[in-house]
């Protein structure tokens, strides 16, 4: 095995025990760290990297925690609109985001980024702008995510330099094609872990607010709010409206049925009369 060869399995049997140590070094793992470290001592590029590793885990520092906070609400308002307005006001006086709005006649939802420095501020102030009737915070601890991530960051960074540094070394197109292939792989890890920890980051330096803005179930106007006097007032003028139309159907009745009422009576009479004739002759 020429010494190329030798160097590259190095570099990859000290990037794959970096991986697996960012979840935590047991003292197996120790006892394997310490192999490759003796066994490959005398390469220049393995043994910075192992000490570095060990010097990294048997540190003592706290590290700050880092905190993905959450807040949803339901606030209940008769101006939906001068209430979303508020509530904007206020994202913006604590430079939020406005990530997305939605809105109908009965309810507008909010979703917005506010920086968690500010968060409390902002909650306790968006309270203020109506009626609460839902309130919901969670916090989530990521803080060992967030370490993970780094270190499996740094290392594929370590790795990736040094798959770099051979490549000048290659003797033949052979060994130029299996460095780039591990360049090009380590380089696609790398990406993936950068854009897991830009996203931590983020949630952690903004957090989630969710407002939804509702009409209240029932709104008392000024003219429903009716005195005694009123209502009497109320019930004097519905049953004049009620004689009037009882008059005005009976005037209906006389002047539409009026005649047939009178022939009615007409034949009756001549029905009465024609039967006392009968009965008169018939006496006689």
């Amino acid at each position: 095995m020429n010494g190329f060869l030798r160097k590259a399995i190095v570099i990859a049997a000290v990037g794959a025990f970096l991986s697996c140590s960012a979840a935590g070094q047991t003292e197996t793992e120790s006892a394997v760290a310490e192999e490759y470290s003796a066994g490959f001592a005398a390469d220049a590029a393995a043994a910075p990297m192992m000490k570095a590793m060990r010097s990294a885990n048997q540190s003592d520092a706290v590290p700050e925690r880092k905190i993905v906070y959450r807040a949803d609400l339901t606030i209940e308002t008769t101006d939906l609109v001068g209430t979303r307005e508020k509530i904007l006001n206020l994202m913006e006086t604590e430079n939020g985001i406005l990530e997305y709005n939605e809105q109908n006649e009965q309810q507008f939802y909010l979703s917005l980024k506010i920086p968690a420095e500010k968060f409390e501020e902002f909650l306790n102030e968006a309270k203020a702008v109506g009626r609460v009737i839902y309130s919901s915070i969670s916090a989530n601890d990521v803080t060992e995510q967030y370490i993970d991530t780094e270190t499996r960051l740094a290392s594929k960074r370590a790795l990736l330099e040094k798959y770099q540094s051979y490549l000048p070394q290659a003797k033949d197109l052979k060994e130029i094609l299996e460095v780039e292939a591990q360049i090009n792989s380590v380089t696609t890890e790398l990406e993936q872990w950068e854009g897991r920890l830009q996203r931590l980051e983020k949630e952690v330096a903004y957090s989630s607010v969710s407002v939804r803005l509702k009409l209240p179930t029932y709104v008392e106007k000024e003219d429903d709010a009716k005195t005694i006097a009123d209502l009497f007032l109320s019930i004097g003028k519905n049953l004049r409206i009620a004689f009037a139309y009882i008059a005005l159907g009976l005037i209906y009745i006389a002047a539409v049925g009026g005649p047939f009422i009178a022939a009615v009576v007409i034949i009756a009479l001549c029905i009465r009369i024609v039967r006392r004739k009968k009965r008169g002759k018939t006496k006689a």
